[in-house]
């Protein structure tokens, strides 16, 4: 019964964290529409918002791919434990208030 319960664990964190990465993804996108829409309320101009919207969208890649490198390392370590359960709430919940900010910037 041990051995399915932490099959079950496993799976479970395994679905959890293929969630926060697809989060993540869309986040980016959102990261930059966060972004222009600042950009809009404070200027005139509109192409050096693109450019900057792109470099935004390439230092939020890095920074993502960062986040998948240590929190896979980290989820591997230490799977089933309660940091890692706080570790995937923090992070959900920093995943999801970004798409809630922008449809209210929008």
């Amino acid at each position: 019964m041990q051995q399915i319960k932490t099959l079950v664990e496993r799976v479970f964190a395994l679905v959890l964290w293929l969630i926060t990465i697809g989060l993540g993804m869309v986040d980016i996108y959102f990261a930059r529409q966060i972004f222009f829409s600042i950009y809009a309320r404070f200027s005139t101009e509109g192409r050096p918002a693109i450019l900057w919207g792109n470099i935004l969208v390439v230092i939020g890649a890095i920074i993502f791919v960062g986040f998948v490198v240590m929190t896979s390392e980290y989820h591997l370590k230490n799977v089933g434990k309660h940091e890692a359960w706080d570790l995937f709430t923090r992070t959900l919940v920093v995943e999801l208030a970004i798409p809630f900010i922008a449809y209210f910037m929008a």
